[in-house]
């Protein structure tokens, strides 16, 4: 770059001084014609090496910012051009839709069943509530009946130590009708006979009949 500045440099003054001979060649204007050059090229390397440095070992630097998704997913789309400046709401990649629209429909079914169950679940609640009351009165029955039969048989233990005793000695000595018609109290004698009646032209009849 350097060198091309100079060549230009020089075509200018040839012209100037020897072709066109505008101004004259002396000591003055060949000092000026190179002490321009050299101030001219000096302060251009120190300008190129503060606003654009040059070495032979060069390292670019530049933060990084990583963009991660919050699910994962196939990249279909990328709307930003390389080294470019983005702002905010600027979409930088987009991904494949279709898992996520899979995956939302299938929570919407579970979402119906677990609707279904729960509204079976409530009607079972109920059905439960409804025996657990039957359950309930039954109990409540079942112990009236057995506070009942607690009671009867304190009252029948109590009859036993009083008079139930008496009551079975009774009875066995208590005839019965087979033995009242069999037997009578108090017993005949073996030799006692019923009366005869003795009626003229007839044989006599006993007036009882034996019994066999």
């Amino acid at each position: 770059m350097e060198i091309l500045l100079l060549g230009i440099y020089s075509f200018f003054a040839w012209l100037v001084f020897f072709k066109f001979k505008w101004l004259p060649w002396n000591i003055t204007s060949q000092v000026i014609t190179v002490t321009i050059p050299i101030i001219g090229i000096t302060a251009l390397i120190l300008f190129l090496n503060i606003a654009a440095p040059s070495s032979p070992d060069v390292r670019v630097m530049n933060y990084v910012v990583p963009i991660n998704p919050r699910v994962a997913g196939k990249v279909i789309e990328v709307p930003v051009e390389p080294n470019k400046a983005v702002k905010k709401g600027d979409v930088l990649f987009r991904l494949d839709p279709l898992p996520f629209e899979i995956q939302v429909r299938s929570l919407e079914a579970n979402v119906t069943q677990l609707k279904a169950k729960l509204v079976s679940a409530n009607a079972n609640v109920r059905n439960l509530g409804e025996q657990v009351k039957q359950a309930t009165s039954q109990q409540g029955v079942a112990s009236a009946q057995l506070a009942l039969a607690r009671q009867r048989v304190q009252q029948y233990q109590e009859l036993a130590k009083t008079g139930a005793a008496i009551a079975s000695t009774s009875s066995r000595r208590r005839p019965t009708s087979r033995n009242t018609r069999m037997t009578s109290w108090p017993p005949r004698p073996p030799w006692h006979r019923p009366a005869r009646t003795w009626l003229p032209g007839h044989r006599p009849v006993s007036s009882r009949k034996w019994r066999r």
